[in-house]
């Protein structure tokens, strides 16, 4: 799987069938599994984060070991957090917003949306340890970006919906 794959919502569809069919597989809840799922994710998006040849491999990876880390322990706010900002890199990773289908871009915006959601339930002053923004500024940055790219497909309905989804 390669982020370009995400070009179309069928390839999209199966990548995340996959991503769920492994967080399945490796099971229960266990906190000490995953905070080394997740610092294996952060050291992978942090690869993906300087842009060189491994890039798109890394992200694919990050986000594998953020959803395992989530399926370990669902009260860590920080593997939540590092989910969402997966999700997101995804959907901005080299243009891809511009190129994938509307309906992959909203689907990955609602992926953040949930992550960066259970993050701020959890505790709402987290901020990140490596990228330092409120979930809720992510949020609103998620679902601004959306709006704009149903704009650019001339559904104005749309864009005002997600606008609104976002402030809510």
């Amino acid at each position: 799987m390669h982020i370009n794959d995400f070009k179309t919502g069928k390839t999209m569809k199966k990548a995340i069938v996959l991503i769920f069919a492994i967080v399945l597989f490796v099971g229960c809840s266990n906190p000490e599994k995953a905070q080394q799922e997740l610092e294996k994710g952060m050291k992978f998006l942090q690869i993906y984060e300087k842009r060189g040849p491994e890039a798109n491999a890394a992200l694919d990876s990050a986000l594998v070991y953020f959803e395992a880390s989530t399926s370990h322990d669902k009260s860590n706010t920080e593997a939540f957090y590092y989910l969402g900002e997966g999700y997101s890199r995804l959907k901005w990773s080299f243009g891809e917003m511009f190129v994938t289908s509307v309906d992959s871009v909203e689907m990955l915006t609602r992926k953040a949306t949930d992550a960066y959601t259970t993050a701020l339930s959890m505790d709402d002053s987290y901020e990140g340890k490596i990228h330092s923004l409120h979930p809720a500024e992510k949020l609103d940055f998620e679902w601004g970006s959306l709006a704009m790219r149903k704009l650019m497909e001339g559904d104005e309905a749309g864009a005002k919906k997600s606008l609104e989804i976002g402030r809510s």
